[in-house]
């Protein structure tokens, strides 16, 4: 796990495992990406805070998604598939990371923290916030484009 821009943002690789019968499952992470025989399972969120808003986005070879950001809303971002390069930039401080994204990537996106997503293939994420989405707190911010 690596933070940045302050903790601001913080980016994981959910850990692929492959349980084993014979071992305690308590001693897995929270977070984690289960390779089973009957298919894999991604076990993103387990906690007891509430989730108010997910959203399944596709992403297409060569496009961007985002190029805004938010005041309020605290968002989580799961690379699903595909590979992503992912533009961060802290709205007080210009302070600007980029992230290379591979499929099991996690990263936890606070608020004033802008955000664009761009796609070289074609993939599929997963976001989603404990905070409902409100039209009113999504401001144009543009950090990259095609």
């Amino acid at each position: 796990m690596t933070a940045y821009l302050g903790g601001q943002v913080v980016h994981q690789t959910v850990p692929l495992i492959v349980p084993d019968p014979a071992l305690p499952a308590g001693d897995m992470p929270a977070r984690k990406r289960l390779h089973l025989p009957q298919g894999d399972l991604a076990q993103i969120h387990n906690s007891p805070e509430p989730i108010h808003f997910i959203a399944w986005i596709e992403l297409k070879a060569g496009g961007i998604r985002g190029n805004h950001i938010h005041r309020r809303k605290q968002e989580y971002l799961y690379l699903l598939a595909g590979s992503a390069t992912l533009t961060l930039e802290h709205a007080q401080t210009r302070q600007r990371v980029t992230l290379d994204l591979a499929a099991g990537d996690l990263v936890l996106i606070e608020p004033g923290i802008a955000h664009a997503i761009a796609s070289p293939v074609a993939g599929e994420a997963i976001e989603y916030s404990p905070q409902a989405f409100d039209p009113a707190d999504t401001e144009r911010y543009p950090l990259t484009s095609a």
